[in-house]
């Protein structure tokens, strides 16, 4: 469905459903339109990480220099012990 600039403005948002109408609050209208045309009629289920683990590894290990675990687990919102345990694993694989 194509809304113009001027239809959105009429969308009564107390008619959404309860998702859309947080998303109107956080993004806007145009974002749930966005967001309906992709998504409608499919479940979706967002990750509680933003980024993908695999990907996130290759670039802990690229950016690691022996002295940064420390900043590294701020960066990419990991505890410490788990990117000594991702350099670790991937010694063993050299190995």
């Amino acid at each position: 469905m194509k809304v113009s600039d001027e239809s959105m403005e009429k969308i009564n948002v107390n008619l959404l459903y309860p998702v859309y109408k947080e998303i109107v609050e956080k993004l806007g209208m145009e974002a749930v339109l966005g967001v309906h045309a992709l998504f409608k009629g499919i479940q979706v289920n967002f990750p509680t990480r933003l980024f993908d683990p695999i990907e996130i590894k290759k670039t802990i290990l690229d950016e690691y220099d022996g002295t940064n675990v420390n900043q590294l687990a701020i960066k990419y919102e990991y505890s410490e012990r788990t990117i000594r345990r991702m350099i670790k694993e991937s010694d063993k694989k050299m190995c």
